[in-house]
C-alpha cells in the first residue's frame, strides 16, 4: 500500500486524470491538482526540515531515510488523492471510485506504521495536514471557478 503514497505513483494516477480533464476542458481542475500536489510536497520538505524528528529506527521493516515528521506520504496521499476526490464528485463518478480516492490515503498511512518508518502522530498529523491542503486547493478551486462564469 506505500506505493500508493509514492510521488512516482501520483504522476501515474494523475495522467488519466489529467487526461479525463482535458477531455472535459477542464483546466482549472487540473491546475488544481497539480497545486494541490506541489504545496504537498514543500509543506512536507519545510516541516520536515524544522522538526527533524528521527524515525523509529527500531522498528523498521525496511530501510528508510530521512525524517520522520510528519509522514510525507501521509500528506502527499492525503493531499492529492482527496483533492482529486472533490473534484471527481462534482463530475459524477461512479461511487467505487470515489471510495477508492477516499480510503487510499488512510491504508497509504497505515502502510508507513506497519513498516515501522513512522511513529503514529506522525502519521495523524501528516494526514490532517494532507486535508488542510486539499481544503486549501478546493477554495481555490471554487474562487477560480467563480471568477470564470
Amino acid at each position: 500500500m506505500t506505493i500508493l503514497g509514492d510521488v512516482e505513483t501520483y504522476f501515474i494516477i494523475f495522467v488519466p486524470v489529467s487526461i479525463y480533464l482535458l477531455f472535459k476542458r477542464d483546466y482549472k481542475e487540473l491546475i488544481t491538482i497539480l497545486f494541490a500536489i506541489l504545496l504537498a510536497v514543500v509543506t512536507m520538505k519545510v516541516f520536515k526540515n524544522i522538526f527533524q524528528r528521527i524515525r523509529p529506527e527500531e522498528f523498521f521493516v525496511v530501510q528508510q531515510g530521512g525524517f520522520s515528521y510528519p509522514s510525507g506520504h501521509s500528506i502527499t496521499s492525503a493531499a492529492t488523492y482527496w483533492t482529486i476526490l472533490k473534484i471527481l464528485k462534482t463530475k459524477n463518478i461512479n461511487i467505487v471510485i470515489l471510495s477508492v480516492f477516499l480510503v487510499i490515503p488512510f491504508l497509504v498511512g497505515f502502510s508507513r506504521l506497519v513498516l515501522g518508518v513512522h511513529w503514529p502522530t506522525d502519521v495523524v498529523f501528516g494526514l490532517l495536514l494532507g486535508y488542510s491542503i486539499s481544503i486549501i486547493s478546493i477554495i481555490l478551486y471554487n474562487k477560480l471557478r467563480v471568477k470564470n462564469e
